[in-house]
């Protein structure tokens, strides 16, 4: 996960990187499974944004999207992207050409049903809110009731966990639950933190699951018992608790972190949403650079997946405007050797 681990062994310290981001060294129960309040894990933010931003990103941020709407004028296609701006209480209209949407896919699919059901600024999309999926999660807390030991003072994941001999297991791991010295907690909630840890398995899914929009809000229609994994999970749990003497409690419902799909990767609109560069069927210019676009269960942890993904839609835009601005000078167009002032020069002198 990209620890940032001390230079002296025990001795976190803040530091600042070559981004001109203060960070603090991982420490026991500092990082957290959930979150990481002081940056001692390199999240996807840590790894892409903040050399962006050095390279001139301009992040715009406590802006929330509502709506994105397509707008065609003398044959030429443009978003009109709605928001309101937190900061200042106002509501604002954004134009571009190219819209890459990555809101997670809870509310990648929410802005795209909301965009085209609601605001009726999108039209198409017949697949949207299909194939759904939950990559298999489903979480539980291992009751160690170990009184003499803290728990939740370890690095934000412990490892896997696999029975000796037995083939085909089902992917699983463990955590410690967040440490509760600066959480306002009762007591006996905070004892179960400290005495016990987080386990949590994932798999194959069905990915039948349907997301729409009613009455305005998200609807998720997903059955959990069409998805044999989670009886395999919570079998090989039984195990696991079987042979440590240590119950494993969890709630016959699954939950998930890590939902994907509704927004596919595919051949034709028929079929799914996004196109293999994540480009929406009909509606060119618009993309879908998060877990929406993937159309199978990573069986894992899938921010890997997502980011490469993500690499992967940003690469082919890239390559995109390279070719629109070759055709534009009528010459070969080497995008890492011109930089937008340059772009603007050529193009004023035709």
């Amino acid at each position: 996960m990209g620890f940032l681990f001390p230079e002296e062994p025990g001795k976190p310290r803040e530091i600042t990187t070559e981004d001109g981001v203060r960070r603090r060294e991982i420490g026991c129960g500092e990082g957290g499974f959930l979150g990481s309040p002081d940056g001692g894990k390199t999240s996807l933010e840590v790894a892409y944004l903040y050399k962006a931003m050095q390279q001139g990103l301009e992040i715009c941020d406590q802006q929330e999207v509502l709506a994105i709407r397509k707008e065609t004028k003398a044959g030429e296609t443009r978003y009109c992207v709605n928001v309101e701006n937190h900061h200042t209480g106002q509501f604002e209209s954004h134009y571009a050409k190219h819209v890459i949407v990555a809101a997670g896919t809870v509310n990648t699919l929410h802005l795209l049903l909301h965009s085209r059901d609601g605001e009726k600024g999108l039209g198409g999309m017949p697949q949207l809110g299909k194939n759904f999926g939950s990559n298999g999660d489903y979480f539980a807390y291992w009751d160690w009731q170990d009184r003499f030991h803290d728990m939740s003072q370890s690095l934000p994941i412990n490892g896997y966990v696999r029975l000796k001999g037995k083939a085909n297991q089902p992917f699983i791991i463990e955590a410690p639950l967040p440490c509760p010295d600066k959480l306002r907690l009762p007591s006996w909630i905070a004892k179960k933190l400290r005495q016990g840890t987080f386990i949590a398995g994932m798999g194959k899914d069905a990915m039948d699951g349907t997301v729409s929009l009613k009455k305005g809000k998200l609807n998720v229609d997903y059955k959990p018992e069409n998805s044999s994994i989670f009886d395999e999970i919570r079998g090989q749990m039984d195990h696991i608790a079987e042979k440590t003497g240590k119950g494993i409690l969890s709630i016959k419902r699954p939950t998930t972190a890590h939902p994907l799909g509704g927004a596919c990767i595919g051949r034709n609109t028929d079929e799914v949403v996004v196109d293999g560069k994540g480009e929406v069927f009909d509606h060119p210019g618009l993309y879908v650079a998060d877990a929406a676009a993937l159309p199978k269960p990573v069986e894992g942890p899938p921010s890997m997946t997502v980011a490469a993904w993500a690499n992967h839609v940003g690469e082919q835009l890239i390559m995109k405007l390279g070719r629109e601005n070759a055709d534009s000078f009528g010459q070969p167009f080497l995008l890492q050797e011109l930089s937008e002032k340059q772009l603007v020069e050529r193009d004023e002198r035709g």
